[in-house]
């Protein structure tokens, strides 16, 4: 009996570790990536809804052999005009709330439209307005001197920046909304993933019962109750701590973190991805530090309180334990002394 007795906590005590660790993973999941307003967050954060219009390449119909007086810096400032931060950060928020309503099983599927084909005439307005006054800053053309050193001398700085600011026919920018079906070959279709998130959701609340119960068990199975709720405080502290540790040094070293590529993508690192990074693992380690923490506190606590009560226990029974008897040394009597034997007669 007592052998399936043993067998029975070590398997509690080895669950009790499992499940604490699992636990503590997606709780953190279920607090950061699974939760929208925390993802709506990070992206805030991180800066990417004033830069992200830096490393979009626009094709005008300005694309000759011999040049062009339209600089990244004039189709930047001219995006910049059209699309401010605010509308950017309400359209990604729309196509997050799509993304997640289908986590949640709200919809059966992504699916978003943003028109910013209806940006389109804006856009080319604004940057034709920037290319007009550089245009109007050139000389005439003469002689064989030629476009982009001089205005050609046949039209106006005005026409002429209308016609070279123009989108160019190949170019797929602003000229349909931006879907979901945009995103397809970025992000391949995981039909899995409305399940594992509505399963960390569900470990988030299941967990803590089993891990209750399984602790309770053990105490119970355990031959001194006192010393089994111990060992509960330690399994606690020291399942935990290697989370607290690496939750504080995610936290503390998120702004480390980074990419770098020596390919034409190193914008969009250094622009988008990198500052979503340091947003996202420093919320990650301040999650797991918290949710971590807490747990090493309160085994901590019953660490304490089941040493507390051992000692108290031990000094108690040894208060009640009977005291031997001492006797007093003047209190013991001497054995009767032998009666004295007759003297011999004498003889005479």
């Amino acid at each position: 009996m007592k052998i399936f007795q043993s067998i029975a906590r070590w398997l509690c005590a080895f669950l009790v570790s499992v499940v604490l660790s699992i636990w503590i993973i997606a709780a953190t999941i279920n607090f950061t990536i699974a939760d929208r307003s925390v993802v709506e967050s990070w992206v805030s954060k991180s800066g990417v809804y004033d830069s992200v219009l830096s490393t979009i390449n626009v094709s005008t119909t300005s694309t000759d052999s011999s040049g062009t007086i339209i600089t990244n810096s004039d189709v930047q400032q001219a995006l910049n005009e059209t699309f401010d931060a605010a509308y950017i950060e309400d359209n990604t928020n729309t196509a997050i709330d799509a993304f997640y309503n289908w986590l949640d099983g709200k919809t059966t599927e992504v699916s978003f439209a943003i028109d910013v084909q209806d940006y389109s005439d804006a856009f080319v307005n604004n940057l034709t307005d920037i290319v007009q006054a550089k245009l109007e800053a050139l000389p005439q053309c003469t002689g064989t001197n030629t476009y982009p050193s001089c205005l050609p001398s046949t039209t106006t700085a005005e026409s002429y920046a209308k016609q070279i600011a123009k989108l160019s026919n190949n170019s797929s920018f602003l000229s349909e909304p931006i879907t979901q079906d945009s995103l397809s070959q970025t992000f391949p279709a995981l039909t899995w993933l409305p399940f594992a998130v509505q399963l960390v959701k569900t470990l988030t609340i299941v967990l803590p019962i089993a891990l209750l119960a399984l602790a309770g068990l053990y105490i119970v199975l355990s031959q001194d109750k006192m010393r089994g709720l111990s060992y509960i405080g330690k399994q606690f502290t020291f399942g935990s701590v290697a989370f607290l540790i690496g939750g504080i040094a995610a936290w503390m070293l998120s702004g480390l973190a980074g990419f770098t590529s020596s390919e034409s993508n190193q914008q969009i690192i250094n622009l988008i991805v990198n500052p979503l990074i340091k947003v996202v693992l420093a919320s990650f380690g301040q999650i797991l530090t918290i949710l971590s923490g807490a747990v090493v506190l309160v085994g901590v606590l019953i660490w304490i309180l089941a040493t507390v009560l051992i000692k108290k226990r031990s000094g108690r029974s040894k208060s009640e334990r009977p005291a031997t008897p001492r006797q007093d040394s003047s209190s013991q009597t001497s054995p009767p002394a032998a009666p004295a034997s007759p003297k011999p007669p004498l003889i005479q």
